[in-house]
């Protein structure tokens, strides 16, 4: 267990069912594949990633979700209809978390705010 917590990146490629996300918050990078990703999962994660500067970047593929009809209720409109939002990190002014949603992935990524596309509201 004690490799598990000290461990900075996760690749799993075959998908896996029920990760809780506490057990996935203390690592860098992550690339797997989920079964299922839900609305609470995304929700967790975003805030995960706006309190932790050490998450970067998490890829994370899955078969089925609940979340997308409730995405644009929730973040508002998506940027240019590509299903990214970008939200600013409390006491950050340099970097933002940028989340996708694709129809089986999810991305958040740290990334400098210099490089949010122009129009792009951060919320």
């Amino acid at each position: 267990m004690d490799q598990w917590k000290s461990a900075k990146t996760l690749q799993i490629s075959n998908f896996v069912k029920n990760v809780p996300v506490g057990s996935l918050i203390h690592f860098n990078l992550i690339k797997m594949d989920l079964f299922e990703v839900s609305l609470e999962m995304i929700l967790s994660l975003k805030e995960a990633f706006l309190r932790s500067p050490h998450m970067m970047n998490y890829e994370i593929s899955f078969r089925k979700s609940d979340a997308e009809e409730h995405l644009v209720e929730l973040f508002g409109e998506d940027f240019e209809l590509e299903s990214f939002w970008y939200f600013g990190i409390p006491d950050d002014l340099e970097n933002v978390i940028s989340f996708g949603f694709g129809s089986n992935f999810i991305v958040f990524e740290r990334i400098l705010r210099n490089i949010v596309p122009i129009g792009a509201r951060i919320l």
